[in-house]
């Protein structure tokens, strides 16, 4: 059976799986797909593996945060944000911020300036 996304219909390894969601996620969902260019089947397909496999959201700051943890500087952090989200708007002054937050909560991370000295980014 093909998978019409439109009548909230998935099929998963010869599954099928009917669910009733509110109207406002329905249209959610569907905006979602068009903006990322994934099936819908996808979309749930992703958000029900990250639940159950207990894995965290990725977002644009974790994924920032993370980098820079691991010494990236903060054109490093940027392309690995352009990367893992190709639609996001992140921008240079973002990534500063995430970087800026970071030291105020009193985490050890270098400066920009101090990251492009040292050069030791290892990506993950």
């Amino acid at each position: 059976m093909a998978c019409d996304d439109r009548k909230g219909c998935c099929v998963v390894d010869s599954k099928e799986l009917k669910v009733t969601i509110p109207a406002e996620l329905y249209e959610q969902l569907f905006q979602e797909a068009a903006r990322t260019s994934l099936s819908v089947t996808e979309i749930v397909t992703d958000l029900l593996v990250g639940r159950l496999q207990g894995k965290k959201q990725k977002t644009v700051g974790k994924v920032a945060e993370s980098a820079m943890r691991r010494g990236a500087t903060n054109k490093q952090a940027l392309a690995l944000v352009r990367s893992a989200f190709p639609d996001a708007e992140t921008s240079a002054a973002s990534i500063a911020w995430y970087r800026t937050n970071l030291r105020k909560r009193g985490e050890d991370i270098p400066t920009d300036q101090e990251a492009r000295d040292a050069n030791a980014f290892t990506p993950e």
